[in-house]
């Protein structure tokens, strides 16, 4: 934040303009608020009558227009997740959940296992692969099932789908 507002006063500011000398202020005070805020609790006493209220009315302001800036951020986003739905669908369930990633996960490894078992019975016999690449492909499928999940939802208007 000390670098933007360093290079916004550095080369959008006329440092002439009654504006910009209250930017300056503005940001003496915020870094003063910063240091009252880094302090122990004497030296916060010693030092936070210095702080104009003023300047705690701006940072208010900017404080509310930084959240509606936000709330406008997640409403476009809203928008567009909406525009990525289908006709009269309110929600549509993603094809890969990190779950089912993970299921696939187990049954590659699991495959692995099972492609190397000679490779591997060298250096741990043959028991150890097998039951490995088992114990995988199990988890791969407890993983990648799924069970009382809804894909979709869809307006229904007037009794039809249209």
């Amino acid at each position: 934040m000390v670098d933007t507002l360093d290079k916004f006063e550095a080369g959008l500011l006329d440092k002439n303009q009654p504006k910009a000398r209250d930017f300056v202020l503005f940001k003496r005070q915020l870094y003063a608020m910063y240091e009252v805020q880094n302090r122990s609790v004497n030296e916060h006493e010693l030092f936070s009558f210095n702080i104009e209220r003023a300047n705690l009315r701006w940072l208010y302001r900017a404080n509310i227009d930084y959240v509606q800036e936000m709330v406008k951020v997640d409403q476009l986003d809203q928008l567009a997740d909406r525009a990525s739905l289908g006709h009269n669908e309110v929600f549509r369930r993603r094809l890969l959940s990190p779950k089912k990633l993970k299921g696939l996960g187990g049954f590659a490894s699991a495959f692995g296992l099972y492609a190397y078992a000679p490779y591997l019975t060298i250096y741990i016999g043959t028991t150890l692969p097998l039951l490995g690449a088992v114990a995988a492909g199990f988890y791969g499928m407890l993983a990648f099932s799924e069970s009382q999940i809804i894909n979709s939802i869809t307006l229904i208007k007037d009794g039809s789908e249209n």
